[in-house]
């Protein structure tokens, strides 16, 4: 479901069964291991989703602050990966702009500091990673084995967020901060990122029609130019850009 775009023009409408069998799996482990918050916010994403295609806003709500719950359990992982899931929101929606106050959070964490919200450039705090005690933190915060390039993906990922909000200066500092990783040169989604530079002011009207158009119509998915950049979580590689190791 996450990364459906791969499917090109043969998605269909029983995609959303993968959400519910996610949904009873996610349950399962939350029995097994009701320790780990990381299952929150996934349980947490994939209920508001099946809210959504239902049209369900009791259930929303529910979802939402179990989502919020996730955040205070585990602040340095779901503070991201509960904003991830906004995407679609309109620009000048408030959940949008909680989305993006999410993710400057999900910088002041690991750099145990509050970043400046107009100059957030992370090279002076990347010498942090090999400084941090908290091996918890370390993981959601900085690249790792389960994420090679989880830095290059937020930052691409917050980028493309800010740049559908129409703050491109701010988005060009989130895009040159995945550039001073080191493992940047090995990522395999550098060339997308340069685009995203390249082509930053057309992006702005581009990401903001796309995310109008799908969510006016969850198939138009089905005719949408690939050539062109689209806000992450429309794309094929919204999850593989943090995972994907080569």
């Amino acid at each position: 479901m996450a990364e459906r775009f791969r499917l090109k023009d043969n998605v269909c409408p029983n995609i959303t069964d993968h959400l519910i069998v996610a949904g009873k799996y996610f349950e399962e482990a939350q029995d097994l291991n009701p320790k780990d918050a990381r299952i929150d916010g996934w349980l947490a994403g994939v209920d508001m989703s099946l809210a959504e295609i239902h049209n369900n806003p009791k259930d929303m709500r529910k979802a939402y602050f179990r989502g919020k719950k996730s955040i205070r359990k585990y602040p340095a992982f779901n503070h991201f990966s509960i904003a991830y899931l906004f995407s679609n929101r309109p620009y000048n929606d408030r959940f949008y702009k909680k989305a993006i106050n999410s993710f400057f959070k999900s910088m002041d964490i690991p750099t145990h500091n509050t970043i400046d919200r107009d100059n957030f450039n992370y090279e002076a705090y990347l010498y942090l990673e090999k400084e941090e005690p908290n091996e918890r933190l370390k993981r959601a915060v900085w690249n790792g084995p389960k994420a090679k390039h989880n830095l290059e993906g937020f930052f691409l990922i917050m980028g493309d967020f800010l740049v559908k909000a129409g703050r491109t200066e701010e988005a060009l500092i989130a895009y040159n901060n995945a550039k001073l990783i080191p493992s940047f040169e090995d990522w395999p989604f550098k060339d997308i990122l340069n685009r995203r530079i390249r082509d930053i002011t057309v992006n702005v009207e581009r990401f903001k029609i796309t995310s109008k158009k799908i969510n006016e119509n969850p198939f138009y998915i089905n005719s949408v130019d690939f050539s062109l950049d689209k806000i992450m979580m429309f794309n094929s590689y919204n999850c593989t850009v943090c995972h994907q190791a080569y």
